[in-house]
């Protein structure tokens, strides 16, 4: 009972623990550049926050076309032939190697349709010429 302190009252307290007492913090050695560094980082330009300006979550990089991207790309290979080729490997050439292969697939697609129709477009009145001939040609020998 000797290491409890006792009250008047005759109840028994057990001693306080001893508080660890904290090193005091030693000063940083001055250096005549640190007041330089501080200032300078005062007058830092703000860098800009990982978070989207108004709460929108940032977008997620384009990871594959979506339909109406490959229709796109299909009708700008068709409308503008090698220059939509051209065209998609530019705008897509930072973009996921997935994204810039189909960009370019979709707009050679548009051009062999384009090549195709302009085939099928001379076989056809090609054909017609050639019949309108035969058709004068076969009526010459009645007159």
């Amino acid at each position: 009972m000797a290491e409890y302190d006792t009250t008047d009252f005759g109840t028994s307290v057990p001693p306080a623990p001893a508080t660890p007492t904290a090193a005091p913090a030693a000063e940083p050695a001055s250096s005549p550049y640190a007041a330089a560094v501080d200032q300078a980082q005062s007058y830092a330009a703000p860098q800009p926050s990982g978070q989207p300006m108004y709460g929108y979550p940032a977008p997620a990089p384009l990871m594959q076309l979506t339909g109406g991207m490959k229709f796109g790309w299909c009708a700008v290979g068709f409308l503008l032939g090698l220059t939509g080729i051209l065209l998609a490997w530019l705008v897509n050439v930072d973009k996921a190697p997935q994204v810039k292969s189909d960009a370019i697939k979709f707009s050679v697609i548009g051009l062999v349709v384009q090549i195709g129709i302009c085939i099928l477009i001379c076989l056809i009145f090609g054909g017609m010429l050639a019949m309108a001939a035969a058709g004068v040609a076969s009526m010459a020998e009645y007159y």
